[in-house]
């Protein structure tokens, strides 16, 4: 069974398409409209429902977006068959895809059949004794940030090489992926050893950093990186001591597996990475709201002082990471600065510069995206979230028991 039918698929119309539509009545014109169009795909499930956004890049008007249930019959819109269809859903035999009975009324029945893989997506569309199949590729994004999860045989593969001295810095282990075409570039932050970083290009060789290999040494290793199919990746090395090791990179929506083996004694391990939106970098206040209030109500802050700070676009907050899993944020501006240092699930305290207490906090990750900070005060306990994106963290800081909230928007300025 195909790992996940969720997921994001492409695929470019072509002329076996074009004269399925015309052979069972589809105007001409209408159906040239379609040739070399770019399709997207995209698939999610809430509980018993799959929802489905159909879109077109170059003729919107055929853009689907609706939610169906297996073994139910609704009515839809499909323009490119007259209007007005209804069609019933049926999971297949394999539970790899659809079986899809079409009922129009320009066009009378039609059925649509698919079959995904974790390449992609075969659909057949038929009428009567007509068909044509066409293949949407599965699209997996590869660019982002992978954090440890958990691992298998990490311990003996390294004894294997000669580094088990690596193994007490696999726990903080983060991986961050940049794409730029045909050139990939692969950031490893490997605990007390630090950061290393490999720009690679497919199916060449290049010099390589290993673990340890100190920045703006000579590169004496060497690395091929080639696609091995769709999310899929190998890394072969040969290491300046002449061992041979083959890493094995395969990404999904939930992250990345990494599989080394070394080639002479065929040992391997596997790393089982979650993607996370990265938190260090700068970010340089651009808006903020509500904070006069709160400040107000909750803290013994004057409308002037509260109106100050809301338009103090000089504030910024800087997050970094101080070694062993432990997280800094300083919040720089020119009234009520803070610093914290803390881990993630372990209770801290710090004065609070509104409410002027000394406070407990508990951090911890809600989501890959989503960082909140429970705080227990005498006026109620707070709830400071911090939601990080690609460009932005928004800050939202309530306390429930008063009906109160403010917002910070940060853009990222550095990473």
């Amino acid at each position: 069974m195909v790992s996940s039918i969720i997921g994001t698929y492409t695929s470019i119309k072509g002329q076996e398409l074009i004269d399925f539509l015309v052979s069972i009545g589809v105007s001409k014109d209408v159906a040239r409209n379609l040739l070399g169009s770019l399709w997207t795909l995209k698939i999610w499930k809430d509980d018993d429902i799959y929802g489905c956004y159909l879109k077109c890049r170059e003729l919107p008007y055929f853009n689907i977006w609706d939610s169906f249930v297996v073994g139910e019959t609704k009515k839809v819109n499909l323009h490119l068959l007259g209007g007005s269809a209804k069609l019933t859903f049926k999971m297949n035999s394999s539970s790899d895809g659809f079986s899809t009975s079409i009922e129009t009324e320009s066009f009378g029945k039609l059925s649509l059949e698919s079959k995904f893989t974790d390449d992609g997506c075969s659909l057949t569309l038929s009428s009567g004794s007509k068909s044509v199949t066409g293949f949407w590729e599965r699209r997996v994004k590869v660019e982002g940030c992978y954090r440890f999860d958990k691992g298998e045989n990490i311990e003996t593969f390294y004894k294997t090489i000669g580094r088990s001295d690596l193994v007490k810095n696999f726990k903080d282990y983060k991986v961050h992926m940049h794409v730029n075409g045909k050139s990939y570039r692969m950031s490893e932050y490997v605990g007390e050893l630090g950061r290393i970083c490999n720009s690679m290009e497919l199916d060449h060789e290049m010099p390589f950093r290993l673990p340890g290999d100190k920045e703006g040494c000579s590169l004496k290793n060497k690395a091929v990186l080639t696609k091995s199919g769709v999310g899929k990746f190998v890394i072969m090395c040969k290491t300046m001591c002449g061992s041979l090791e083959e890493w094995k990179l395969t990404f999904c929506r939930s992250g990345m597996t990494m599989m080394g083996r070394d080639i002479s004694s065929g040992v391997t391990c596997t790393f089982h990475m979650k993607r996370f939106w990265e938190q260090c970098g700068t970010y340089k206040m651009v808006r903020m709201v509500g904070f006069e209030r709160f400040a107000t109500s909750v803290g013994d802050m004057s409308v002037q002082d509260a109106t100050s700070m809301m338009t103090d676009f000089s504030t910024k907050l800087m997050i970094s990471e101080e070694g062993n899993g432990r997280m800094r944020h300083q919040l720089i501006r020119k009234k009520l600065p803070t610093d914290v240092t803390f881990k993630l699930n372990e209770e801290f305290s710090y004065m609070h510069p509104v409410v002027s207490e000394t406070i407990k906090v508990t951090p911890k990750m809600e989501d890959e995206s989503t960082l909140v900070m429970t705080a227990k005060t005498s006026l109620g306990t707070f709830l400071h979230k911090m939601y990080f994106s690609n460009e932005f963290c928004v800050m939202s800081v309530s306390l429930p028991v008063a009906h109160m909230r403010y917002k910070i928007i940060f853009v990222r300025c550095s990473h």
